[in-house]
């Protein structure tokens, strides 16, 4: 009872910029699944429609461009985006990934490569989808040389085409999409790093910021993340969490 006193409290009308709170995301499967137009289903939609309910508050779901999204949070024009990175400021992300994703090098399934080491891409031209900017600086860390397709279909699709040997994608994802625009592919081992990802709010919004944070720390404690998580994938939020701790570690 005292933590939803608190969350009533602080979530009075003074705190809140608008009585709907907007969120936008794209097409990121099964994190985020877009039909019709619209976001209907995934992993991170229903645990921020079970979130922003014990908040108390209205929200709108938007798709969009990946970039434009991101631009529209950073400037405050919309207040949440799904699924960002720690690396595009100013927009805000809380201590509590929602995501945990690795990121592996694709190639044409009849490649003559089969395996990744650090160093072994250097100077080679990477597609990446344009607007991903953690894939970026891992890119720029990595000294590969890179080429910014509009999205991921556009990537695999140039891929096909031999625009470029090599692709950095989702294991969540790449395959789904190679599949969508007709090419067979295949993963470079082992995977090249693991990410987490945020629910990002717009400068403006610290306070929700905070408070969704202290929500998830409660999904988290009473398995509402881990139930989710296990609708969409064959892990659990906190076997996958785990997941992510150990690479990070090895990889220090």
């Amino acid at each position: 009872m005292k933590y939803v006193l608190t969350l009533l409290i602080f979530f009075h009308p003074h705190f809140i910029n608008s009585q709907t709170i907007s969120i936008c995301g794209a097409s990121f499967p099964p994190s985020t699944i877009v039909e019709n137009g619209e976001l209907t289903k995934g992993y991170s939609i229903e645990l921020i429609d079970e979130a922003f309910g014990r908040l108390q508050l209205e929200y709108e779901l938007l798709v969009l461009p990946w970039s434009r999204c991101l631009k529209q949070v950073q400037a405050n024009d919309i207040d949440v985006v799904i699924d960002t990175s720690t690396h595009n400021q100013p927009i805000i992300t809380g201590d509590l990934a929602i995501s945990y994703n690795q990121l592996a090098i694709y190639v044409r399934k009849d490649f003559y490569e089969d395996t990744y080491s650090a160093g072994s891409l250097k100077n080679q031209l990477m597609g990446i989808p344009r607007g991903y900017t953690s894939y970026f600086k891992i890119a720029e860390s990595h000294d590969w040389k890179t080429f910014a397709a509009d999205n991921e279909e556009n990537m695999f699709t140039m891929l096909k085409k031999g625009r470029f040997d090599y692709v950095f994608a989702d294991t969540l994802t790449a395959q789904k999409v190679a599949s969508k625009v007709n090419v067979a592919v295949k993963s470079l081992k082992p995977v090249v790093t693991s990410e987490a990802y945020y629910l990002g709010f717009s400068p403006d919004n610290s306070q929700l910021a905070t408070a969704f944070d202290q929500v998830l720390v409660q999904m988290i404690k009473d398995g509402t993340m881990d139930r989710i998580y296990s609708r969409y994938l064959p892990y659990t939020y906190t076997e996958i969490k785990n997941i992510n701790t150990a690479f990070s570690l090895e990889n220090d």
